[in-house]
């Protein structure tokens, strides 16, 4: 697994990383439970974030070395729309990919 990749686990009111399990609903969703605010919340699916730093060193390679997305991809061990889509949101403010 991508070193760089680090699972969310905060909660989705109060922003506090104090979030326990707090069992399952019927279909099988893990409920957790925020100590700090005291909240219940479901994440619905898996949600990965990614450094800020890593993904500006991603974008650079692809957008601002000339290198396609593929070797892009498997130089930093990521799919190719990844890379596609972060590039596509940095062309809006890049005043150099313009």
């Amino acid at each position: 697994m991508n070193k760089h990749l680090k699972r969310l686990r905060e909660c989705l009111y109060c922003h506090g990383e104090h979030v326990q399990k707090n069992g399952q609903l019927p279909k099988g969703w893990q409920r957790f439970r925020c100590t700090d605010c005291h909240k219940q919340f479901t994440l619905w699916g898996v949600r990965w974030t990614y450094d800020e730093a890593f993904r500006k060193k991603v974008v650079d390679a692809y957008c601002h070395n000339d290198l396609d997305a593929r070797s892009v991809a498997q130089k930093y061990e990521l799919s190719t729309s990844t890379i596609v889509a972060w590039a596509k949101k940095h062309r809006k403010d890049c005043d150099q990919c313009n």
